[in-house]
């Protein structure tokens, strides 16, 4: 009984682990520009539309504060938006 309870424990944790890589990896974040909104669309998020009318201003920054995320995905290939 112990050695099939460790046997169930290896394999979730097995399970988690390929999980987790699997969404740094393969995760991806893009943006869609359209004619009146954009369109951001995020693996295993879903998608936001923002309709241009509905921004109320816009400013330039000279450095950027990537801020926290809550909630979504922290996948190593959103570093290229950031970054870019």
């Amino acid at each position: 009984m112990e050695n099939r309870r460790s046997k169930t424990g290896s394999l979730i944790t097995i399970a988690a682990l390929v999980f987790a890589a699997a969404v740094c990896f393969f995760g991806r974040i893009s943006v869609a520009y359209g004619q009146d909104s954009f369109t951001v669309k995020a693996t295993f998020a879903g998608s936001d539309t923002v309709s241009y009318e509905s921004i109320e201003s816009v400013k330039y920054l000279e450095s950027y504060d990537g801020g926290t995320r809550s909630l979504g995905v922290g996948s190593f290939n959103s570093l290229r938006i950031c970054n870019s």
